[in-house]
C-alpha cells in the first residue's frame, strides 16, 4: 500500500469549487487534531457522486488504500459492513444512493458512515458549537442524547438552524458553517460520543497508517 486516500462527501455550498476545496480542508483539520499524519493521505471532496468517485479511485488506484466516507442519513441495519456487491449493500446505500450496476470490490473496512449526519460529529462538542456561534447561540435548545449517533435525522440539522438562528455567526449553513465547525471539534469527544462509526473511521484509519510502516 504506497498511499491512502479518503473519498468524502462534499458539503453543499453556493460555490461548487469553494465547497469542496472548504470540505477537504475541514477533514484535514479534524485529522490533524486527531494526530493523524495528514501529510501521508490524500483527501478527494467529492460533489454529487461520492460512491462512483470511490469506485473509480479504487481502480485507478490499485496500490492505494481508499476509503469512502459519507453521511448515512438512514438507520443502518445490524450488519452495515458487508461485502458491497449490487445486491448486498448497507441499508443506507440500498435504499438512498445509486451504485455501480456491476459491484465494488471493497473490504468492510473501506466504508464510513458519519451518523447519521456530519451535523452528528457537531453536536458531540457543544462546548465547541457555543464558542463558535458566540453570542446568542442557545445551546441549551440542542438534543443532550450521549449517543449523537441516536440523534434523529430530523433534529440535526433544524436544531442546529434554530440554536443558531439569532447567534454572531448566524442562522447556520451546512456549506458555510460545516467544514469550520468540523476543522474544530474535538476528535476525542467524536470517538467518545458517536462509539459506533465515528470512532471506528478514526481506528481504522490510524490502523492502516501503522500497517503502512510496517
Amino acid at each position: 500500500m504506497k498511499q491512502i486516500r479518503i473519498y468524502m462527501e462534499g458539503l453543499k455550498a453556493p460555490s461548487a469549487r469553494k465547497s469542496l476545496k472548504d470540505a477537504r480542508w475541514g477533514l484535514n483539520q479534524f485529522l490533524e487534531n486527531s494526530e493523524i499524519p495528514v501529510n501521508r493521505i490524500v483527501i478527494k471532496a467529492c460533489r454529487g457522486r461520492p460512491i462512483e468517485e470511490f469506485a473509480e479511485g479504487i481502480e485507478a488506484n490499485p496500490d492505494a488504500w481508499c476509503l469512502l466516507l459519507m453521511d448515512a442519513d438512514h438507520v443502518i441495519g445490524d450488519q452495515p459492513h458487508s461485502h458491497y456487491a449490487k445486491d448486498d449493500l448497507p441499508v443506507k446505500l440500498k435504499a438512498t444512493d445509486e451504485w455501480l450496476e456491476n459491484g465494488v470490490q471493497a473490504t468492510d473496512d473501506q466504508l464510513h458512515f458519519m451518523v447519521m449526519e456530519t451535523e452528528a460529529w457537531f453536536f458531540a462538542d457543544l462546548e465547541c458549537l457555543d464558542r463558535y456561534f458566540g453570542k446568542g447561540f442557545k445551546q441549551g435548545d440542542l438534543p443532550k442524547r450521549r449517543r449523537v449517533e441516536d440523534i434523529p435525522k430530523g433534529d440535526l440539522v433544524s436544531k442546529l438552524e434554530a440554536a443558531s438562528r439569532k447567534s454572531e455567526k448566524g442562522k447556520y449553513e451546512k456549506g458555510t458553517h460545516g467544514p469550520y465547525l468540523l476543522a474544530l471539534i474535538d476528535p476525542k469527544k467524536v470517538a467518545k460520543r458517536a462509539p459506533d462509526y465515528g470512532a471506528r473511521f478514526l481506528k481504522t484509519l490510524k490502523q492502516k497508517l501503522n500497517e503502512r510502516d510496517q
